[in-house]
């Protein structure tokens, strides 16, 4: 925005350093110039992002970043996984700003005991539970009010051992379909299957600690995505809605949502 640094200059010093800071910030706003976001009861919304990129963008990114998240960027050998962490929950903390009505930068996280993000210090409590997930340059963002919500987007790497990372991690049935299947349909079903038992554990909220194969999800070409069974709790798998897509070429995703019945929305977050 051309004048704005000149004009945070030249103004007489009288405002505090963080004043100065919040309004550089607004001057560089990377998100689109719209009105508050809502969520119905049985509404479910899926943003896609792009997290390379420009400068500016990730200059306002940095600057709605709590100090733990800016070290965790700072962990980051690469400058390029830096950058995308940064704008990872730089978009994250925006969207959220718009559902909960908020500045970015006073919005606070939690992590559960595997690292699920959730949001605290808010009151009255509120009901929004969100997820994201990331790969390469893309990422995902669900939300949703009251239930539990996970999504796993994966970029399709065809020198994957298929055989092997399924026999090592997948259900005893899931291996026996896979292997069931032609060759050229393997990593297709594969990807979604992992996918979908990705998104699942994250819904769950126990991440790595819930193992892989005490459950089984479907993956078959034309079989719609669910959950089919989960070891030791009978009827479970009625508890969650399973849906999968393809949000750009050469990627995968997946989304599980407790509960039935949801209305989806897809949408493009754009600078």
């Amino acid at each position: 925005m051309p004048g704005s640094h000149s004009r945070l200059l030249d103004e007489p010093n009288v405002r505090t350093l963080a004043e100065k800071i919040s309004e550089r910030l607004d001057a560089v706003q990377p998100h689109p110039q719209v009105g508050e976001l809502s969520l119905g009861s049985r509404q479910i919304h899926v943003w896609h992002a792009r997290l390379d990129r420009s400068e500016a963008e990730l200059e306002a990114f940095r600057a709605s970043l709590s100090p733990e998240e800016k070290s965790r960027a700072g962990r980051f050998l690469d400058p390029i996984h830096q950058n995308r962490f940064s704008a990872g929950r730089g978009i994250l903390r925006y969207l959220l700003g718009r559902y909960l009505k908020m500045d970015p930068r006073e919005i606070e996280f939690g992590y559960g005991g595997q690292g699920k993000p959730y949001l605290v210090g808010i009151s009255p409590p509120l009901t929004l539970q969100f997820n994201l997930s990331h790969a390469h340059e893309s990422a995902l963002y669900a939300f949703v009010l009251d239930h539990l919500i996970g999504i796993d987007l994966e970029r399709i790497d065809r020198s994957i051992q298929v055989d092997t990372i399924a026999a090592h991690f997948f259900a005893p049935g899931e291996v026996r379909r896979l292997n069931s299947l032609p060759d050229e349909e393997k990593l297709e079903a594969f990807i979604k299957c992992w996918t979908r038992k990705e998104a699942f554990i994250k819904a769950v909220g126990d991440g790595l600690a819930y193992p892989l194969d005490r459950f089984e999800v479907s993956f078959e070409p034309g079989e719609p995505a669910r959950i089919l069974r989960v070891e030791g709790k009978p009827g479970e798998e009625q508890r969650w809605w399973v849906h999968a897509w393809q949000p750009e070429p050469g990627f995968t995703a997946a989304l599980v949502v407790s509960g039935q019945g949801w209305e989806i929305s897809f949408m493009e977050y754009e600078a």
